[in-house]
């Protein structure tokens, strides 16, 4: 995963919640992680199990940035 960090091609996000401009609710990238942050959070395997209330609220997700989309799409 550190590769494509590195390169600027996908950015480790919080997960946060959103609500869509019709009012439906969901789940949305936050500010991009920086510095130790992203190697440290996915080696914790409770960041990648679903919780029982099935909501990711504050684990890490992959977003593609401008330059990655290209690319990785």
């Amino acid at each position: 995963m550190l590769p494509v960090v590195d390169r600027g091609w996908i950015e480790v996000c919080p997960v946060i919640s959103w609500t869509a401009p019709d009012g439906r609710h969901g789940f949305h990238h936050g500010t991009p992680l920086a510095g130790e942050e992203p190697p440290v959070l996915p080696a914790d395997a409770d960041n990648w199990e679903y919780p029982d209330s099935g909501e990711w609220i504050g684990c890490p997700t992959l977003a593609p940035t401008e330059e990655g989309r290209p690319i990785l799409w």
